[in-house]
C-alpha cells in the first residue's frame, strides 16, 4: 500500500503538483516511520541512566558491565528471534527492548548481590559462584515465571496486538533467566579480578531497613492506610473514560496530519464506511439507500442506485466503468460518508445503528470503516477483560504457591501488587484524560507479572530469616538484603517506562509508558513499606498455612 501511494504521488500526472492524502493506512505508515527513528533514540536515553543507577548502587564499579553484558546477550537473542514470526506489532516493536532490560534487571541483581554474600563468607569464586546458582534457582525462576505467566495472559486476547506483545515478551523473560542462570555465573568467574580490584571503599549503600522500619514498627497504622487508599484506588479506576481506536501519530508536526487538516479546510470531514450486501436484491437496495440519506451522520451515500437515481438509466444500461465499480459477481458495494471525526459515544450508537439498519434488509453483510471497526474493537476487548485478568492473577498466584508452597502468602502478595495497579489507574481517574483500553489490559497483566518479582524476592528472603529469627528481625534483615534490589528494579522499569511515554509520539507506546513507569513506582514503594507489615502482621496464619514450615519460634516476641 506504502509503494502504490508512493506511485501516485510521484506519478506523471500529479508529480508536480501540490497534493495531499488522507486516510487510515497513512498513519499506519507514519507510525511505522516514527518507530524506526524511536526506538535507537529511546535506547540512548535509558541506557546512560540505567547505568548511572548501577553504578551508584553497585559493590564494585566493573559490576554494571557484568549486568549489561547478561541482559544485553537476552535481548538480542530475543530480537533476533522474532523472525520466526510472520510480523511483529510497531507499538511490540518500540517497546520490546526497554521493557525486557527493565523487567529482567532484578534476575542480574538479585544472583550477583547473592555472590557478594557468599564472597563474604570466605568462599573462593568459583564455589562462591556455584553455591549463588543453587540459592537463587528457585527465586529467580519464580520471578521469572510470574512475569511469563502475565504475558501468557496477553494471549488470550481475540485483539491480536495482546498475543503479539505476550509472545514477544514472554520469549525475552525466558532468555533473560536462561542469560542470567548460564552466562552471568560465566562472565563472574572470568571477570572475578576486576570486579575484586574495582571493589568500592566504605560504606555506600542506602540502609532501606532503617527508611522502611518506621512503617513496619507502626505496623498497624501503617495497613489502615493501606486500606483506605487502595479502597478508594478500586473504587475510582472503574470510572476511567477508554478509547478503543487505533493508534495515530501524536506529532502535529507530521505531514499525515497537515495534509489532513488541508483536506478538511476544503472538504470538510468524511469518514468512509464500506457496506458489501448480497446482489440480487434492487428494492432492499433502494430502502436502505433512503434510510442512509435520512441518518443525520451520514453525509453522503455512493452506490449503484445513486447513479440510477442521478441519471435516470436503469443498471443494466449503464456502462461497465461505473456498474463495475459496485457489482460484483456476488456481492453490491456502497460506500458511505460519516461526519463523526473522532471516537465518541456517539460513534459507538452510529455503529450500532448501522448494524441494525443494514440488519432490517439483509440477513448477510459487510462493513468496514473506522467508527465500525473501532466499536468491533471495544466491544471485543472488553469482552476480552475479565478473562485475561483473572487467567492472570490465578495463574501468578498458582506460581507464588509452588514458590513457597503457601496458601496465604500468593494472597498476601497479590493484593499488595494488585492495590498498587489500582492506584496506577485511579489517577488517570484524578487526572481527568482518557486512555488507551489495550493500555488498561495490558498493565493489567504486565505491572502484576513484572513487578511480582519485588515482593517475591523480599518474601522469600525473609522466608530465609525466618528460619532462624523471630519475625521482626527476619523483615529486618530481608529489607536490608534484598531492598536494594526491589529499588533498583522499580526504579529502572520506571525510567524505562517514562521514557517510552515521554520520548514517543505514538500515543499507545506513550500511554502504557507512562502507566509501566507510574506502577513501577506505586510497586515498589508498597512491596518495601506495606509488604513488611502485613508478613508481620499474618506471621502465625503464614507459618500455619505453609506446608512444612520451618520457622522461628520466640515466646514474648516483642516489638
Amino acid at each position: 500500500v506504502e509503494a502504490a501511494i508512493e506511485d501516485i504521488r510521484e506519478s506523471n500526472i500529479l508529480k508536480d503538483k501540490k497534493i495531499s492524502f488522507r486516510g487510515e493506512v497513512l498513519y499506519n505508515i507514519d507510525s511505522r516511520r516514527i518507530i524506526d527513528g524511536e526506538i535507537e533514540r529511546i535506547m540512548l536515553v535509558i541506557i546512560p541512566l540505567i547505568i548511572i543507577i548501577l553504578l551508584i548502587a553497585a559493590k564494585s564499579w566493573f559490576e554494571p558491565v557484568i549486568i549489561l553484558l547478561t541482559l544485553g546477550v537476552a535481548i538480542l537473542l530475543n530480537s533476533g528471534t522474532n523472525i520466526i514470526f510472520n510480523d511483529v506489532s510497531y507499538i511490540t516493536q518500540s517497546m520490546a527492548m526497554a521493557l525486557q532490560l527493565a523487567i529482567s534487571l532484578d534476575y542480574s541483581l538479585f544472583f550477583i548481590h547473592r555472590y557478594y554474600e557468599e564472597k563474604a563468607a570466605g568462599l573462593p569464586t568459583v564455589d562462591a559462584t556455584v553455591k549463588s546458582v543453587k540459592k537463587t534457582f528457585g527465586s529467580i525462576l519464580g520471578s521469572a515465571l510470574t512475569t511469563i505467566v502475565g504475558f501468557v495472559a496477553l494471549l488470550f486476547m481475540q485483539y491480536r496486538f495482546g498475543s503479539d506483545l505476550g509472545l514477544v515478551m514472554g520469549k525475552g523473560i525466558i532468555f533473560s533467566f536462561l542469560s542470567t542462570m548460564l552466562l552471568m555465573p560465566i562472565l563472574i568467574i572470568i571477570f572475578a579480578p576486576l570486579l575484586d580490584k574495582t571493589m568500592k571503599k566504605g560504606n555506600r549503600t542506602i540502609n532501606i531497613d532503617k527508611v522502611a522500619k518506621v512503617a513496619y514498627k507502626n505496623k498497624y497504622v501503617t495497613i489502615i492506610i493501606f486500606v483506605v487508599f487502595a479502597g478508594v484506588a478500586l473504587l475510582f479506576q472503574n470510572k476511567i473514560d477508554f478509547l478503543y481506536a487505533n493508534t495515530e501519530a501524536t506529532d502535529d508536526t507530521s505531514v499525515v496530519i497537515q495534509e489532513e487538516e488541508s483536506i478538511k479546510e476544503v472538504f470538510g470531514i468524511s469518514k468512509p464506511i464500506v457496506i458489501m450486501v448480497p446482489n440480487g436484491n434492487v428494492q432492499a437496495e433502494g430502502l436502505l439507500l433512503q434510510d442512509m440519506i435520512a441518518n443525520e451522520n451520514i453525509i453522503s451515500v455512493n452506490s449503484i442506485v445513486t447513479y440510477e437515481s442521478f441519471l435516470g438509466i436503469p443498471r443494466q444500461f449503464l456502462p461497465e466503468e461505473i456498474t463495475g465499480q459496485f457489482i460484483g459477481e456476488n456481492y453490491t458495494r456502497v460506500i458511505i460518508n460519516t461526519n463523526i471525526e473522532k471516537e465518541s459515544e456517539e460513534m459507538y450508537d452510529f455503529s450500532y445503528q448501522l448494524d441494525e439498519t443494514i440488519s432490517n434488509y439483509y440477513d448477510e453483510y459487510y462493513y468496514l470503516g473506522i467508527g465500525t471497526s473501532t466499536t468491533e474493537i471495544k466491544d471485543i476487548v472488553t469482552d476480552d477483560s475479565l478473562l485475561v485478568t483473572l487467567f492472570s492473577v490465578i495463574g501468578v498466584g498458582l506460581v507464588i504457591l509452588f514458590i513457597f508452597k503457601s496458601i496465604s502468602l500468593p494472597l498476601i502478595l497479590l493484593i499488595v501488587i494488585q492495590s498498587a495497579i489500582w492506584m496506577n489507574m485511579s489517577i488517570v481517574f484524578f487526572q481527568g484524560t482518557s486512555i488507551i483500553y489495550i493500555g488498561y489490559l495490558v498493565i493489567q497483566t504486565l505491572q502484576l507479572g513484572a513487578t511480582i518479582d519485588y515482593a517475591v524476592l523480599l518474601t522469600s528472603r525473609y522466608k530465609e530469616y525466618r528460619v532462624t529469627e523471630n519475625s521482626n528481625k527476619a523483615i529486618s534483615n530481608a529489607l536490608r538484603n534484598s531492598g536494594i534490589s526491589v529499588l533498583i528494579s522499580s526504579a529502572v522499569l520506571a525510567i524505562a517506562g517514562y521514557a517510552e511515554g515521554l520520548l514517543s509520539h505514538i500515543s499507545a507506546v506513550k500511554e502504557i509508558g507512562i502507566l509501566i513507569g507510574r506502577g513501577a513506582l506505586l510497586s515498589g514503594v508498597l512491596v518495601i513499606f506495606v509488604l513488611p507489615s502485613l508478613l508481620i502482621i499474618f506471621d502465625k496464619l503464614v507459618m500455619k498455612t505453609t506446608y512444612k514450615a520451618n520457622f522461628y519460634i520466640e515466646e514474648n516476641i516483642s516489638d
